[in-house]
């Protein structure tokens, strides 16, 4: 066969190896992939809109195991929320989603009355909530706030209606998105906020998940300035090189969790159409699954993400430091668009009964520990369960990566005052004119 150009001979080799994985899984695993993911998704959705949202338009922070309810919320979570409901409404099935997104985003705005979610003067809010009243326990983040406008930016992008555009676009711009930088060159900014300020007792150095932070912060220059330097390019971020990949790291030999490197490429539309960024994905899916399954001697056991552990709390871990030897379904799922290892062994433990839990929304796959084998998780932290949404909406036809790419595009609207800045002359562009 004879090419025209470069470009069409790397569209034919690509369909070509993309043939050729589809022919390494088993032939069950093709026949049942559709249906199977697709209920998982649907699950996944229904965690969210189900168990989560309240009747006020705000979603708890997690999911009891028990059945019991808690008050407690978290900012992130309304952001994932928000995800999820897009989505259904892109499947047709929620046609109530317009008025639930616009509920949602007025109680962040602070416009339902007797709940008023606790912020920081800078605008960026409190992690975690009472959901019935809004009031603040704990610091004020600039992590989760990112991740809130994520979701809310997505609704920008997913509805056609001008109220959810003008309610995103004020919480935007109630945000002073530039108070978090510490360093803008070494890539450096605050994770919490007190009074306006930055907190020195934590600082974080890119590359993590902050990643959709700068970017933010990048967005909100270019709007008032007309230009900014703040968000590095890609193939800037310092990496490790680790069995002969680059991973994407915030200091050398330091592994991350494996949802840092997925929360940028689903939040955020540069992520998803750069090249590089893809190659960190699959990088980061390999890592995992090849240490990890070497440990232990099974190709299916293998997700380093966060969450809860038997024996040392909360844990964020990774593929070199791995306490209790947990294995996080969650996180695999979020890697099955660049790998066919993270499609079979979510699969896999579709088909084992021990690895599943019966929840009102249907089946989900928590995190369990290899070390600990009778452990059982008592909770699902929603944060921690992005990645199975996401993972499983990027395998559905209907929504794809491609839903990523659109719905995460900055869109938001400079203000009225900000208008014109990027076409106005600088002093020495004035003076330049006055001379000639």
């Amino acid at each position: 066969m004879r090419y025209e150009c470069l470009d069409d001979f790397l569209v034919m080799r690509r369909i070509f190896v993309f043939k050729f994985l589809v022919l390494l899984l088993p032939l069950g695993a093709v026949a049942d992939t559709s249906t199977e993911l697709e209920e998982l998704l649907y699950t996944s959705i229904d965690f969210y809109d189900q168990l989560l949202r309240r009747s006020n338009g705000i979603y708890r922070s997690g999911y009891e195991l028990d059945g019991s309810h808690s008050v407690r919320a978290s900012v992130a979570t309304q952001g994932i929320g928000l995800m999820a409901l897009c989505m259904n409404y892109e499947l047709g099935r929620d046609q109530e989603a317009v008025e639930k997104a616009l509920q949602t985003l007025r109680a962040l705005n602070g416009k339902t009355p007797g709940l008023n979610i606790d912020r920081d003067s800078s605008g960026f809010f409190v992690h975690f909530f009472n959901s019935n009243t809004g009031d603040g326990h704990s610091e004020y983040s600039t992590i989760d706030t990112s991740i809130l406008m994520s979701g809310a930016l997505c609704c920008r992008n997913t509805f056609d209606d001008i109220r959810i555009r003008n309610e995103v676009d004020e919480l935007f711009h109630s945000i002073q998105w530039s108070k978090a930088i510490y360093n803008a060159e070494k890539m450096q900014f605050y994770q919490t906020m007190k009074n306006g300020r930055g907190q020195k007792g934590g600082i974080t150095t890119l590359f993590n998940e902050y990643l959709i932070l700068a970017w933010y912060i990048d967005h909100e220059q270019t709007l008032k300035e007309g230009d900014s330097e703040v968000m590095p390019e890609i193939s800037d971020l310092p990496v490790w090189k680790h069995r002969g990949l680059e991973f994407p790291v915030d200091r050398e030999g330091h592994a991350l969790s494996s949802f840092v490197i997925q929360f940028p490429f689903y939040m955020m539309a540069d992520c998803q159409e750069s090249p590089e960024y893809l190659e960190f994905m699959k990088n980061y899916a390999f890592g995992d699954w090849k240490t990890s399954s070497e440990i232990n001697d099974d190709k299916y056991l293998w997700g380093c993400g966060a969450g809860s552990t038997p024996e040392h709390g909360y844990v964020a871990s990774n593929f070199l430091n791995n306490p209790d030897n947990m294995v996080s379904p969650r996180t695999i799922a979020g890697f099955m668009p660049v790998s066919k290892a993270a499609v079979k062994t979510i699969l896999y433990f579709l088909s084992r009964p021990e690895r599943c839990v019966e929840t009102p929304v249907g089946i989900l796959l928590p995190r369990f520990s290899l070390d600990h084998p009778e452990w059982k998780p008592k909770h699902i932290e929603s944060i921690d369960f992005s990645s199975m949404l996401f993972g499983t909406a990027a395998m559905h036809p209907d929504l794809g990566t491609a839903f990523f790419r659109e719905k995460m595009m900055f869109t938001v609207e400079a203000l009225p005052t900000d208008r014109g800045k990027k076409n106005r002359p600088s002093n020495d562009d004035r003076s330049k004119n006055e001379i000639d």
